[in-house]
This record gives C-alpha cells, structure tokens and sequence, in this order.
C-alpha cells in the first residue's frame, strides 16, 4: 500500500492542478522531455526507464502531457503493472483526457492489487460525473465512501470530495431540462483553435478574447510552450491580434476588460515560474487611453493587489448605476480568503486609485472561485466555481446585487453549464448575448488520439423577452372593464415610435403582449364613452419572466371647478360644504361632497348623460341659489367653472367666540368697573408667560406628570389663548364687511372671573374685561366700527357674570397661589365670551326673515 506521504504528494499535485485549471491556462502541448529519448521509437528503452522520464515529467515539471506519454508506453510494455497504468490514469486526467483516464480506472478497479490505489474508486467516480454519466458517478462515489472510510491511506480531503461529489450528481441528475428560452452555439474554427480560446469580453460590437496558440520571444522558452495573445473580431468570422502594447511577446496575456467610460482598460499578464515548472503566476496591469487616442504604457497595478509570491488575474470591472461608483472584481490566492482561488473586490475612488480589496466572502467556499463578471444593467455578478452544487467541473453561477446586500447564488443551469468546465461569462449590455468558455463534448481536440479538449468559445443567446399581462380598469370604479383595444409601442432610441401589437378583448379585460428587457415602451387603451389611456412602460434588464401592467380608463367626463365667496363682501370663504346632486326622474342624491376648510376651491369629476345640482352651504350663511349643470351630448372632456355664492345672515360659525386673560388683568388691584385698555394689549402679554405658568404650576410634581400637565397648558395656550385672538380677529373683519354691506349688528358680551378674590371685587373685573374688548372694537383698524357704534348699527352690549358659574372645584385661597392663580380650571375662568350675535339684515326681499339671531353656547 502507499504511505500516507505519498498520498499528500499525489494532494499537493492535485492542489497545483486546481490552481493550474483555475487560471484556465493548463500546458497540454510539447515535451519538456523530448531530448531525453525519441518516443516514437522504444527500441532499446527499459521499462524503468520509461517509468523514470514518466515520474520526472509528473512530480517534478508537472508536465502531465509528457507524463502521459510516457506511462502510456510503460503500461502498454507491461500491462499488468498497475502502477503504470493507474499513473497512467491520473496523467490523462491531469489534462483533461477524461474517457482516456476513466478507462485506465476501469481497467486497474478489474485488477487484483487495486486495494494498493484506494483513490482509485473516487477518481473513476469522478470521470463519470464530469463526462455526465451521473448514475455511474453516484454508484461510484457511494461505493468509495462506504468502503474507504476509515482506511488510514485515504485523506479525509478525499472523503469530504467523495461526499460533495454524490451530492452534486444527485443534484445535477434531478434538475430540470435545458432551458428553451437559452441557446448555445460552438464558435466556429474561425475563432477556435485546438489550443484554449477564453476571457471575452464584449464592447458594443467588438469581441475582445485570449488564444493560448502562440509561442514566446524568449531565448530560452522552451518552444513548445504555448503563450497566450489577446485578439479581436467584429464578425466572429475571423480574428486579429490585438494592436498595440497590450500583448506582451514574453509573457501571457489575458482578460482584457474595459471600464464604464472605455477610457481605463484592465488585463493580466502570466509567466511560468521557471523554465521546467508548468505553473504561472499573473499580475493585473492597467492603461489609459490618451488625448491623442493612443493607449498609455501599461502599469502594473500597485495599489493594494499585486502582492509578491500571489497571483492576481480575471480582472472584472463593475459600475453601480444606483452610486455611479466602479470596482474593481478579480481573483487572487493572496492571505485572507477562503482557501484557494477567491473573488476579491476594491473601490476604484475619483482619481482612478484601488481601495484596500475586500474578500467577497458570501459567495467563496474552500474551492476555487474564478472569473467574475458584473453585468451592470441586472446588477448580476456572474462567476464559476467548483465549491457549490454544480454539474461537474466548474460551473457558473449569478447572484444579483440588491439594496439590502446580496441575493441567493443561483445555478446558471443547463444549456450553459455542463458536466465540464464552464468559465469566463460575460454579458452584452442588454442581456441578451453572452459567450463563455468550455472544454465540453464538441470542443475542438487537441490530440485526437487522446481526445483531448481544450476550452473554446461558446455563443449564449437568451430570448430577453418577457410576457406582459396587461388588465384595464374602468378608472372611476376600478371595476374590470372589458370590449378595450390596446396598442403597444416601441420608444425606439430616436424617441420616434413604432407598434408593436393591437389587441381587442370584447368579453375580458386581459392582455397578454412580449416585450424586450430593457426597452421602453408605450400602452394605450382606447374604448368608447372612455378617455384613451396612455402609459409609459420601462422594462428592466432584470425583469422577470413575467411582468403586469394595470390600464386604467375614465370615462369621458367634465371637470367642475367651483368657487365660493361672500355675495356682499365678494371675498372668497372657507369652509363651505360643496354638494354635487343628480337629478333623475326617481328624485335627488348627493352623489359628492367636498369641505374645503382652508380655502374656497373645489373640483369634481362628473359624469356624462346626467342632470346636476350643484349646492353650497356654510353655518351662518344662506346660498343665493343652485347651480344647475348638464353633462348630456358631450363627445369629449370638459371643464366647467362655477362660482358659488352665500350671503351672510349670522355668525352661528364663530360662537361662542371664548377669548381669555391674565390673572386680575386688565388693571390689577383695581375696583374700578371701566379701562381704557384694550384686549389687544393684554393678550400678547399673557400669551408671553406661557412657560411661566407651566413653571409655577408643575414645580411640585414628578418628571412624568410634569411631562404630561405641561402638554396640557401648551394646548391651553395654543388652543384657547392663542386661537381665541385669532378668532375675534377673523370674526372682526367679517363684523366689518357685514356691516358695510348696510346691515345691523347687536353682539352680547359676557365677562367671567376666576374665584380668588371677594365676589364683588370679581364682579368689577368681569366688567373690566369686557370693556376691554369693547375697547378692541373701537380701536380696530384706526375705528372702523366707530361710525356704526355711534349710528347704532352696531350694539356691544355686556352682561358681568364675574365668579357667579366658576365652579366649586376651583381652589379661590388667596394664600395658594399656584391654584388659584395658575391652575388650569381658574385660567379657564378668566374669559369673555361672544355668546350672542343679532343681525338685521338690509334687503328683506332677498330673505323672508330680516332678522336672525344666533345664540352660541357657553362655559356657564
């Protein structure tokens, strides 16, 4: 049996591979060992000879392509040396000859002595799930497992692949069919070589891509080393080194990519470590392009990446249209991942600068990840691995950026992934056309005898279509409304529009129209008695497969915009209530209503064939008249303006007007019954101790109730105070307006007090008050109310109440101050109230009462 440190080697070599394949750039041309013997001639070669050349070429230069050569011709000179044959099986296998290792499997599992290669179960398994014969591949990795486990010769390593390994073949085995919305094509030998096509990229109609076909311009390269060229092509029919100083002639080079602006471009450039070892190790360089349109000098890139002793490669350069920030994606095997190779991600700042990289961990595993790409218009990042479920190999995969983070990984599937290795995705602006890499079945060989496949390219087409399920809607009711027509348009890039399909459903309100992702388009509904609807419809790149779009219709209507105003004073009023009425020959109902408390405008959609009654009504006031309106025999919209007129005939609206004062105010410690104070005056000066009275009230309390009886007087002061001024100023100004419209007003007065003084001292001071207020109608813009006071046309007339209705809870002890005084029952006591307003009005032919009295309630 092998020794455990055998087994490590043959994982370590399996680590190099991983890394190798991963990179996408496996040597599978030449000999490095050509000098050594001829190997089309064995004359005169010993057995152990072959098996030396073979072991070199393996575990020393990693040329697996020699190596299988070589134990190609051991195992045929002796056929039953298992050694030979299962290193025969590992070479095929390390490049990529999958049947050819999965033969000499089978051939060393038939054999006795296979107990010596336990491994030899899992790579067969293995063979079989990358070839996608998954039932094989399940037998198999079951059979490793159960008889492998425990056996000291085989790594837990193996045992933890055997076991992914069964899961992704169940997996791969039980998903659906190819995808009949994806098509995949085989680029021709046009573009294919039996060498490896990979990284495209595309810019607008260019297809920027890697062939590893060529040789370098060293000295002492050995010449059967292949390099890798950037090309180019704009028909997929023929292609050309891409011009320039992008290719080096020296080292690999690869994976072109351009930034969002195209005046930045990014590639990697590889060297094999040494002149006999088969790994590389790259760098990520950058150019700009310059004023006279030439590309710079490139330049390693030093910010934060390129890091000695580590590889850096599959530079992807993502733009976030929601920030307009760019970033830079690449893979690395530099400190700090996962394990392996690992997508990394860095902020590219204003001046072009990377920001430290940041491993995008959510979508790493121990495996390898490779070759990201984001599609910036589906805010999707694409990339490959080995590390999830898959279906063999490496298989691709997109996750999509949202506003709260990253969605779920989600499998790309089949026709796009297979059995084998599938890499370097990338997508058109659209969505719609994609290519990829692949050593699939189909791939161009590049030994027949081996059946050897390299990666080539692959076209992706998606059908970007998604079906819209259009329903229209009577716009008034929101009912279903059938026997519509709708268009779809086409917004084309120009802003001119094209049709794209007309639709009528006379017995439902559905439609289903495909449209393009990310294309503009235009619904119009049309039906009679309806006005056409017209909707602007942006399908996003990333819309699902499905998509709804709701129609709304109105029927042909009028607008009816009213106004209402004060017949006498022609100012607009507030707080009307507008009613629109239909009249049939079954009677009247209100069919709309509308307040408008802060304004005198109103509007209403109103239908056609019907016979209107439009009404307004406010407290206080009476309607001249109904406005009668039509909507019969109209073919289109109309707007009818309507102005709505009320006269005044009370002040039922403003009573009972309660405004309130300061504690002994006006004239403190007075007995006097008069003032020459007006309320103006005192007012703003009580409204000023607000926090006053909220100090000496709430001192004794606690932090909560202080909380709560402060918000209190806060709506005392702001509510009753404050709003109370406000209030007689407003009614003021209509007292003014009603009286110059040559009518005759009698306004009531009552003046109240709190409790804490003797009754009669509260007697004199309610009558103080109300005098005070008397005084503000005199003095009222310069004693525009003296010519009707002194003509009688306008009576104050005052009636004291003093303490008389306060009621018994009211503390009146001189000595407490912060109750009788500053409690909000004995503020609310400090008041005088218009409680009654008496009009006469001056046209009795207009009303068949001349005279209206309105009464308001009080606090009494």
């Amino acid at each position: 049996m092998k020794s455990l440190d055998v087994q490590k080697v043959e994982k370590d070599q399996i680590m190099k591979q991983l890394f190798l394949s991963a990179l996408v750039i496996m040597l599978t041309v030449g000999s490095l060992f050509g000098q050594k013997f001829d190997q089309g001639n064995t004359y005169g070669v010993t057995f152990k000879q072959m098996i030396k050349a073979a072991d070199e070429a393996y575990n020393i230069d990693q040329d697996y392509y020699t190596a299988l050569r070589y134990y190609g011709m051991a195992a045929k000179a002796r056929p039953n040396d298992l050694s030979a044959r299962y290193k025969y099986g590992e070479s095929a296998r390390m490049v990529g000859s999958y049947k050819l290792a999965r033969d000499a499997y089978k051939e060393v599992m038939k054999a006795e002595g296979k107990e010596d290669f336990p491994l030899t179960q899992y790579w067969l398994a293995n063979m079989y799930q990358l070839l996608g014969d998954y039932e094989s591949a399940i037998d198999g990795y079951n059979e490793f497992i159960n008889t492998q486990t425990g056996n000291e010769d085989v790594s837990t390593y193996h045992l933890q692949l055997a076991k992914k390994g069964l899961k992704d073949t169940n997996w791969a085995k039980d998903i659906a069919e190819e995808q009949h919305n994806v098509t995949v094509m085989h680029l021709d030998e046009s573009i294919n070589t039996p060498n490896k096509e990979f990284g495209a990229f595309i810019l607008n109609d260019t297809l920027f891509y890697a062939s590893l076909s060529y040789q370098s311009n060293k000295d002492d390269a050995p010449t059967e080393r292949p390099y890798a060229r950037i090309l180019f092509t704009t028909d997929s029919s023929s292609a050309e080194l891409l011009p320039g100083n992008v290719n080096d002639t020296l080292l690999h080079t690869a994976n072109l990519v351009y930034n969002s602006d195209r005046k930045v471009r990014f590639f990697t450039r590889c060297d094999y470590l040494s002149n006999r070892s088969a790994n590389i190790r790259c760098a990520i360089f950058t150019q700009k392009l310059e004023e006279n349109g030439q590309w710079s000098t490139p330049e390693k890139i030093t910010d934060h990446i390129n890091k000695n002793d580590y590889t850096y490669t599959h530079p992807s350069i993502g733009l976030d249209l929601d920030t307009q920030e760019e970033y830079l994606y690449f893979v690395s095997d530099q400190p700090g991942g996962k394990g392996k190779l690992d997508i990394w991600i860095s902020k590219i700042d204003e001046n072009g600068a990377l920001m430290p990289p940041e491993n995008l961990s959510f979508v790493n595993t121990e495996e390898n990840e490779v070759t990201p790409f984001f599609h910036s218009g589906t805010k999707t990042l694409y990339y490959s691995t080995e590390g999830v479920l898959g279906l063999g190999g490496y298989d691709i995969q997109k996750v999509k950026k949202t506003p709260f983070g990253w969605d779920e990984v989600v499998n790309l599937g089949k026709p796009v992934n297979s059995s084998l290795n599938d890499l370097y995705f990338t997508l058109n602006e659209d969505g719609s056309k994609g290519y990829f890499s692949s050593n699939r079945e189909g791939s161009l060989y590049l030994e027949k005898e081996f059946e050897l496949c390299c990666d080539d390219l692959y076209a992706v087409e998606f059908d970007i279509k998604s079906e819209l399920l259009v329903s229209t809607f009577d716009g008034l009711d929101e009912s279903m409304l059938a026997g519509t027509t709708v268009k779809l348009l086409k917004i084309n890039d120009d802003g001119s529009t094209e049709e794209i399909a007309e639709l009528t459903n006379p017995n439902d309100n559905m439609f289903n129209f495909f449209v393009d992702r990310g294309e503009k388009f235009i619904l119009e509904g049309s039906k009679d008695g309806y006005v056409q609807s017209r909707d602007t419809l942006q399908v996003p790149l990333d819309a699902p497969d499905q998509i709804t779009q709701d129609l709304y219709l109105s029927p042909i209507s009028v607008d009816l915009k009213a106004l209402a105003y004060d017949i006498d004073t022609k100012l607009p009023i507030n707080n009307v209530t507008v009613q629109v009425i239909e009249k049939d020959e079954t009677g009247e109902r209100v069919v709309q209503e509308q307040v408008n408390e802060y304004g005198n405008d109103f509007e209403f959609p109103l239908e056609l064939d019907k016979q209107y009654l439009i009404r307004a009504s406010k407290s206080g006031f009476q309607p001249l008249e109904e406005l009668q309106l039509s909507t019969y025999d109209l073919a289109k919209p109309e707007v009818f303006l309507a102005e709505l007129f009320l006269k005044r005939t009370s002040f039922g609206d403003y009573l009972p007007l309660a405004i309130y004062f300061d504690n002994d105010y006006p004239d403190q410690n007075s007995t006097r019954r008069t003032t020459d104070i007006s309320y103006a005056e005192t007012v703003e000066e009580y409204y000023d101790k607000k926090e006053e009275y909220k100090l000496l009230f709430t001192e004794p309390m606690d932090e909560e109730e202080t909380f709560l009886t402060a918000q209190r007087y806060e709506a005392f002061f702001e509510r009753e105070v404050n709003r109370g001024f406000n209030d007689l100023q407003s009614f003021s100004t209509e007292l003014l307006n009603f009286l110059e419209g040559g009518n005759e007003v009698t306004v009531r007065l009552k003046g109240f007090a709190s409790p804490r003084a003797a009754a009669s001292y509260n007697y004199n001071l309610s009558l103080r008050r109300i005098v005070s207020v008397q005084n503000f109608f005199r003095s009222y813009k310069g004693g525009a109310f003296m010519s009707y006071i002194n003509e009688g046309k306008l009576k104050l007339e005052r009636e004291a109440i003093g303490e008389e209705k306060a009621p018994n809870c009211i503390i009146d002890l001189i000595e407490d101050e912060r109750n009788s005084i500053y409690s909000l029952g004995a503020s609310l006591e400090r008041r005088v109230e218009i409680v009654e307003v008496e009009v006469r009005l001056n046209d009795a032919n207009a009303f068949s009462q001349p005279t209206f009295i309105t009464k308001g309630g009080s606090r009494e």
